[in-house]
């Protein structure tokens, strides 16, 4: 069972630093081989991602266009239907 101190003296400001501060430490590489990889693999996923939403809002926006075709193409041929 874990169990979790609690130091009255210690503001919950302090608490929330040193946690995030943990997990952030925690992804800092040790190799720069490591960085270079982390970063092209961010960049490859971002540029994917990228990609598919730019191709998803083009097709969306061309499939809910509606085509009307007007009846009426000059004002004559709408006074030579009128009559």
């Amino acid at each position: 069972m874990v169990t979790f101190h609690q130091d009255k003296n210690r503001p919950w400001s302090k608490s929330v630093a040193s946690v995030l501060l943990s997990m952030g430490s925690l992804s800092v590489p040790e190799y720069a081989a490591k960085l270079s990889t982390r970063s092209s693999f961010l960049t490859v996923c971002l540029f994917g991602a990228m990609i598919y939403w730019v191709y998803n809002s083009v097709l969306v926006a061309l499939l809910t266009v509606d085509i009307v075709v007007l009846p009426v193409n000059s004002l004559e041929e709408l006074a030579a239907n009128t009559k």
